[in-house]
């Protein structure tokens, strides 16, 4: 099945995934921590290395696990938007700004 490239759902989670991906691997490389190490108890080492090449976007209580093992502060992470609600709320947005310019 292919994707719609022009599609702005599958536009935002393809970010999402790349940008969560890039910061993972990237921290988890500066700081000397295996696949293994980050992996333990929390995931297994091949579900680590798919989210680390984007091809998975864990759920939001593994992605702030993984990221609080690796440091990061995280207070107030689990108010941010998953891609899919972030779509529906700028079309609802979108939407009534439509309506309220008239």
């Amino acid at each position: 099945m292919s994707q719609n490239l022009l599609d702005p759902n599958f536009l935002i989670q393809y970010s999402l995934e790349k940008r969560f991906a890039t910061l993972l691997s990237e921290t988890r490389k500066q700081q000397g921590v295996t696949l293994e190490q980050l992996s333990e108890g929390l995931c297994t080492e091949s579900l680590l290395a798919k989210i680390e090449k984007a091809e998975r976007l864990p759920a939001r209580t593994l992605q702030k696990r993984l990221l609080e093992r690796l440091g990061f502060e995280l207070a107030g992470f689990e108010n941010f938007l998953q891609a899919d609600d972030y779509a529906t709320w700028k079309e609802k947005i979108l939407y009534y700004e439509e309506i309220f310019e008239k």
